[in-house]
């Protein structure tokens, strides 16, 4: 029997550096890529942001692939701000992560 432990750190901003996340949006955010991340059964097991960019240290399975959680995840989150209207004006990420 083998194990395997994937982590990875991310790290991706909101376009142009653009101080998109005030501090009350911030733990909702949180609190809704985590829960996201569950349902699509993706481990977060840390992350936080500031007004411009988020952190996240993900724990993959051998099967899971980076690029489509950063995209289950990243797109999804733009997504929820946005039809939500949570901000005044429309939400996006970067499109690069590291």
């Amino acid at each position: 029997m083998s194990f395997v432990r994937i982590w990875i750190h991310l790290i991706w901003t909101t376009k142009q550096r653009q101080h998109y996340i005030p501090s009350d949006l911030k733990p909702k955010l949180l609190t809704h890529i985590k829960e996201n991340a569950e349902e699509k059964g993706i481990h977060i097991d840390f992350m936080n942001c500031t007004h411009d960019h988020i952190h996240l240290l993900l724990s993959l399975e051998p099967e899971q692939n980076i690029s489509k959680c950063v995209m289950l995840i990243k797109g999804e989150s733009a997504h929820w701000i946005n039809s939500n209207h949570m901000l005044n004006t429309y939400f996006e990420w970067q499109n690069e992560y590291m």
